[in-house]
């Protein structure tokens, strides 16, 4: 059996080369991957918090009390025996 050098120095590179051109788009597929994984992981995460705080918002209208307080704020309600006290704020130049 005959050993060609050229022939075999020629498989040895082009291997190496096939080799890192296989590496080298694997880490670069590996950063674009990683880049949208960090995407997703950032909405994953606004979307815990949003989650969190829609709950906490639900459990405070279950309490009478919250009603109540958006109907002073929004309708103006005023139950029996209670007094209403307005500051109006007259600004300085008008009087």
């Amino acid at each position: 059996m005959k050993f060609h050098k050229p022939a075999f120095l020629f498989f040895t590179l082009f291997l190496l080369g096939y080799t890192s051109y296989i590496g080298l788009k694997n880490v670069f597929r590996y950063n674009e991957f990683k880049i949208a994984y960090n995407a997703l992981q950032a909405t994953y995460l606004e979307e815990i918090r949003l989650n969190k705080t829609y709950k906490q918002q639900l459990l405070f209208m279950q309490n009478p009390d919250y009603w109540e307080l958006q109907a002073k704020k929004k309708l103006g309600l005023i139950n029996p025996g209670e007094h209403v006290v307005k500051i109006i704020d007259v600004p300085k130049d008008s009087k």
